[in-house]
């Protein structure tokens, strides 16, 4: 019968049905009932059950005479002879220690269920269980009730290399670890002295002379009739592997607990190094060493200083970078065999584990600092500048001013805090104004508004208030930085431009229709003279006429490119926004339309953006420079080809033709005003065009220039600033 969880011991079960009648119950007093019912030859019972702790039950079980002689097992939480003796005096005849494999406890089982046997039928022979020791490939032994060894055991010649001979007569105990021998012929004769069960653990030296950590546990057959002692019954099983296993995950453990709490690398290097000693027994030396940052050489960090040459492994980071190197010296100068090499791997890999945690940390240390000093650097400098700045969390609460805004507020900590700027906004601006920072709060858009924000001397200044979001390697947004710029002097000077533009405007306006005028009565009767009196006038008598007539002409243009180069730099009135260029080329094209068709032109478009600038100032651009290639043109029909790119902070455009080009000497010359390179007779124009697209450039904060040689077209560049990029 198994007595505990089935979820937890389901491995054991198909093990144990295999070979015996297995019932398996998972509470205390099902177990009690099903055990009164029908006795069963073997109980197993768990430590830990729902209803009842195990050792109650062992007691309740050895109440009952039916079940007083039934052998038990009992599965401890515990390693150590004090939980052996505890469950032993609950009554537990045998004990094994968590956690259990299927061989292990069948092979306990085995002997348990022999021994059972002998007691009830009173047999001595030791013999009797050869076969069962033999199966269960534990150490079997047997001596007399005195404790002396009277009976051969083959399992144990076979595994220390004794003959009967040399383990008779306290023989056995030159096979244990003389550290160990000691201890194990007290504990063996207390066990005969007091009649009770005997278990100790000690490392055994098997024939090959490498010891093994066994496991030995015995109990006294007691005669019915006189009750004493007619021999002992015992075994051996090897736990080598287990506790070697436990030593490693110990000292993996403990390497892991020191570097958690901050011990020098050194330390925790130490305690890898003691581990692998262990593991060999003293046979073989262990030291690490370091790769050095500047990855040729290797730095001793923990162990025995070894000789170069000796058996090495690297140690290597998760990212597959060497970190060090793993040196071991084995007796004989041999190689590690795949037992040892598992037990260096895995050490090897709790050292790549510690060592990048280390660095890991010493360099969040160092970047800590650095922010720190980066912070402290910053605040001073924000401290220290005209302009207002301030942070806020990702959902724009704010937590942090320079100096300057509690100096024009006259606001306090405490106050500014979270929302507390809402009140140095004019109420006249707020809502408007929040409502815009919300939306650009949800988005992790870049804010802009220009609102009044009220002094301490209550007062209200104009200001550019700008903010945008702070993001880590995965785009989240962490904080905001904001800053507030006083633009109350430039509103006012702005404003003043504005009614001097509009003064300049009004004034150009009227001395270009004042000009006009007299130019256009020039024009008008020098043709109605020459329609009246051009059949009297000889032949010098006209070409002055034509002189008259086409000054007039001449002049008349002058003045409407006077008055365009002039309007150029005029601000406007309408706020700046974002236009589409393909729309503003279209109707440049259009006004162009009959030069287009007289010349034949080509007009060839690439793909253009949108951009931030007055829809008529880019359609004036196009116009003035398509206009130029269709004039300029060489004997080939015209093709121009109209392009743009995005670069660093702006956008540049392309207008490049195939006409009569320019010479290169002559590239800077031509935007200024009234420079030209042809006569007037060739190529009429005033000169002004190219200076007016200088100053509509010039104005947007671009610039504009020209690639050309004589004969071999020419491309004229001109940029506009991007405001994605935010260097608008």
């Amino acid at each position: 019968m198994f007595i505990g969880d089935h979820g937890a011991y389901e491995r054991l079960y198909g093990p144990l049905a295999e070979r015996y009648e297995l019932t398996g119950v998972s509470r205390a007093d099902e177990a009690l009932r099903s055990a009164l019912e029908v006795p069963p030859d073997l109980l197993v019972c768990d430590a830990i059950l729902p209803d009842l702790d195990g050792l109650q039950l062992l007691e309740k079980l050895r109440t009952h005479a039916a079940i007083r002689t039934v052998p038990i097992i009992f599965l401890s939480e515990r390693a150590g002879e004090a939980a052996l003796m505890e469950a032993i005096e609950a009554g537990a005849d045998d004990c094994l220690t968590k956690p259990i494999t299927a061989r292990n406890l069948l092979a306990h089982i085995a002997v348990n269920l022999a021994r059972a046997r002998v007691q009830r039928r009173s047999l001595p022979p030791a013999e009797r269980y050869r076969s069962i020791a033999d199966a269960s490939s534990m150490i079997f032994w047997s001596t007399n009730g005195d404790g002396s060894v009277a009976f051969e055991s083959p399992s144990w010649q076979a595994f220390t290399g004794q003959s009967p001979e040399q383990y008779r007569d306290g023989g056995w105990l030159s096979a244990i670890h003389s550290d160990d021998r000691e201890r194990v012929s007290s504990t063996w004769q207390e066990a005969l002295s007091t009649r009770g069960y005997y278990q100790t653990e000690y490392r055994l030296r098997r024939h090959d002379n490498v010891f093994r950590y066994v496991v030995a546990r015995a109990v006294p057959v007691v005669d019915r009739q006189d009750e004493g002692i007619t021999e002992w019954i015992g075994t051996c099983a090897d736990v080598d592997e287990q506790k070697r296993a436990q030593a490693l995950l110990a000292g993996q453990k403990q390497a892991f607990e020191l570097a958690v709490n901050g011990s020098e690398l050194a330390v925790v290097l130490e305690v890898l190094v003691r581990t692998l000693e262990i593991q060999s027994d003293g046979r073989s030396r262990v030291a690490i060493r370091l790769l050095e940052p500047d990855g040729e050489r290797f730095q001793h960090a923990a162990g025995a200083h070894l000789p170069k040459d000796c058996w090495s492994t690297p140690i290597v980071s998760s990212q597959g970078k060497v970190l060090g190197m793993f040196a071991v010296d084995l007796d004989n100068a041999r190689e590690p065999n795949a037992s040892e090499r598992e037990v260096v791997n895995l050490l090897t890999h709790t050292a790549a584990l510690v060592i990048e945690r280390e660095r890991e940390a010493a360099d969040r240390q160092l970047a800590e600092r650095a922010l720190r000093e980066s912070e402290e650097k910053f605040r001073d400098i924000a401290d220290n500048m005209s302009q207002f700045a301030w942070t806020a969390d990702s959902e724009g609460r704010r937590f942090w001013y320079n100096r300057r805004w509690y100096q024009y507020t006259g606001a306090t900590v405490e106050q500014m805090m979270g929302h507390g700027w809402r009140s140095v906004y004019h109420p006249d601006h707020r809502e408007r104004v929040i409502a815009h920072m919300q939306r650009c709060w949800k988005t992790g858009e870049n804010w802009e508004d220009i609102f009044p924000l009220r002094g301490r001397d209550g007062q209200y200044r104009w200001f550019l208030s700008r903010a945008v979001p702070v993001r880590d390697a995965s785009g989240r947004i962490l904080r905001w930085f904001g800053t507030n710029t006083d633009i109350t002097e430039q509103r006012k000077t702005e404003q003043d431009l504005r009614r001097a533009n509009r003064d300049l405007e009004q004034f150009a306006y009227s001395a270009s229709h004042d000009l006009q005028e007299p130019i256009r009565n020039i024009a008008i009767f020098s043709q109605i003279l020459g329609k009246r009196y051009g059949d009297k006038l000889d032949p010098e008598g006209l070409r002055y006429l034509k002189f008259v007539t086409d000054g007039a002409h001449r002049m008349e243009l002058l003045v409407k490119d006077l008055f365009a180069y002039t309007h150029s730099t005029v601000v406007s009135e309408e706020p700046l926004g974002m236009i589409d260029a393909k729309a503003a080329l279209t109707k440049a094209l259009s006004n162009l339309s009959e030069a287009i068709r007289e010349s034949g032109a080509e007009i060839v478009q690439g793909l253009l953006p949108v951009i931030r600038m007055h829809e008529i100032h880019l359609q004036q651009l196009f116009q003035n420079l398509i206009g130029n290639a269709i004039k300029y043109r060489s004997e080939a029909l015209p093709r121009i080809h109209v392009s743009a790119e995005r670069l660093l902070g702006c956008w540049r455009f392309s207008v490049a033709d195939n006409g009569i080009g320019i010479d290169s000497q002559y590239n800077d010359l031509i935007f200024g005003i009234f420079k030209r390179l042809h006569t007037q007779d060739r190529y009429p124009g005033t000169g002004i065009g190219l200076a007016i697209c200088q100053r509509l450039v010039d104005r947007y904060g671009g610039q504009i220039a020209v690639q050309s040689e004589a004969g071999k077209g020419a491309t004229f560049l001109f940029t506009v600033p991007d405001p994605i990029d935010g260097n608008d």
